[in-house]
């Protein structure tokens, strides 16, 4: 949807300036710049993984589409971008790589509750571990 609406500015803009050369090189050079952005946007959609994050109260972990066994993240999955409908994560794979996950409310499973349960899970922290008594105090 922004594409297009970027798309139409520039072809008014074009437009606008049809007598004027400078307007037509610089409503050229806009509208190789949206070609690109929109190029590289669609690249990077396509490149994110496609699958399922889940949270067994333990780990997080991303079952990738195609995938027999689940992928375990390293640590937690940080939110970088929350648009109420749709989340931009970054994660850690089990290999210490950077991995980028968008999740959106269409996609999330066909249960009730479902997308607000993820997001409680994603921006809860867990509990910390109960302390360990020192030797001194194990001692008394």
């Amino acid at each position: 949807m922004g594409s297009a609406a970027g798309l139409l500015a520039i072809g008014c803009w074009l437009a606008w300036g049809l007598g004027n050369t400078h307007q037509i090189a610089r409503g050229a050079a806009g509208l190789l710049l949206w070609l690109g952005c929109t190029a590289a946007a669609w690249h990077w959609q396509r490149s994110l993984p496609r699958g399922q994050l889940h949270w067994n109260g333990a780990d997080w972990q991303l079952q990738r589409s195609g995938a027999v066994q689940p992928e375990q993240l390293a640590g937690r999955p940080e939110v970088r971008l929350d648009l109420q409908f749709a989340l931009l994560l970054q994660a850690r794979t089990g290999q210490g790589r950077p991995c980028w996950l968008w999740l959106h409310q269409g996609a999330a499973p066909p249960l009730p509750g479902a997308w607000p349960a993820i997001r409680r899970a994603l921006y809860s922290r867990a509990p910390a571990a109960p302390a360990q008594p020192s030797t001194d105090e194990a001692a008394s």
